[in-house]
């Protein structure tokens, strides 16, 4: 029942995006990469690189295909938030967890918690897989990050998540207030790990 609920209300909130908003806001990205064309390094940005976006955006990496982006926010509704890349990339963000892709290809469908965690995503056939694994969480562990040449303390947490098939970490670097600058999650077989670094 939770999956279905994380569906219909994904698809609901896509539905009400406010397309203008949303064109504004993906240029304001794009601006973003344009500005550095040097690099999609988050850590090498400039804080004027930032200065005129007009809503949140993150840049994503996907360490198993060397794919990197920026996305912008074009939803939010409660604790949830939509990021749209220029190519059609998007992902749900639910107070700094990933919970759902679309336009990865091998998508994950939705992730809800369970003794663990549950996964649902698709895979090269377009079939809907279910995959749960038990999680053990350990931190926080003192760190930093650098965004746009700001340097912020932050605590890691990492879940050690494993079942018979699968064995994989999910981290979270996480300010002292709560806020998730930084994640690396695990979203299927076949696409791996997503890293999001949040630039604002």
């Amino acid at each position: 029942m939770k999956f279905w609920l994380l569906i219909v209300l994904f698809f609901l909130l896509g539905c009400s995006v406010n397309q203008g908003s949303d064109s504004r806001h993906l240029a304001a990205a794009l601006e973003l990469k344009n500005s550095t064309n040097k690099t999609t390094d988050p850590a090498a940005l400039a804080p004027s690189d930032l200065a005129t976006l007009n809503a949140p955006v993150i840049h994503v990496r996907v360490p198993k295909t060397g794919v990197s982006f920026f996305a912008t926010e074009i939803q939010a509704k409660n604790d949830l938030q939509i990021f749209r890349s220029k190519a059609g990339h998007s992902l749900t963000v639910r107070k700094g967890n990933l919970i759902a892709t679309r336009g990865f290809g091998f998508d994950l469908l939705a992730k809800a918690r369970d003794q663990g965690f549950v996964y649902h995503f698709a895979d090269g056939n377009h079939q809907q897989k279910t995959l749960r694994v038990r999680c053990e969480r350990s931190g926080p562990i003192p760190d930093q990050l650098v965004i746009a040449g700001t340097k912020f303390t932050v605590f890691r947490w990492v879940s050690d998540c494993d079942n018979d098939e699968h064995s994989f970490k999910n981290t979270y670097w996480q300010s002292k207030q709560g806020r998730v600058w930084k994640s690396r999650e695990w979203v299927g077989p076949q696409i791996g790990h997503i890293e999001i670094t949040r630039l604002n």
